[in-house]
């Protein structure tokens, strides 16, 4: 490695302007902060897959309930026209006999 003040002058004297070096303490800087950064990143990363297991779970539960409502709601059809069919044949057997008295 060089020395910091190399000789640069024709005449031997000493360059008393240091020389362009890396920034050490940044470098070291940045490496410290470095687990700081993978715990953040970690702890965002975490909370961004919690998000979209709660998102998940909520789609999930909300089709359920469409499911279940789907499933009442055939169940109150099918009943209504259970009873439709048996008020249609009570009025078609009255009209019978309806036309059965007036002969």
């Amino acid at each position: 490695m060089e020395p910091p003040f190399p000789h640069s002058h024709q005449d031997g004297r000493p360059n008393t302007t240091p020389r362009q070096v890396p920034n050490v303490s940044a470098a070291a800087a940045i490496s410290q902060q470095m687990p700081n950064i993978a715990v953040e990143t970690d702890r965002i990363l975490q909370a961004q897959q919690h998000q979209i297991q709660q998102q998940y779970l909520q789609q999930h539960y909300l089709q359920q309930q469409q499911l279940q409502q789907q499933r009442r709601l055939r169940e109150e059809q099918r009943l209504l026209e259970e009873q439709l069919a048996k008020e249609q044949a009570k009025r078609l057997l009255w009209q019978q006999q309806q036309q059965r008295e007036t002969y």
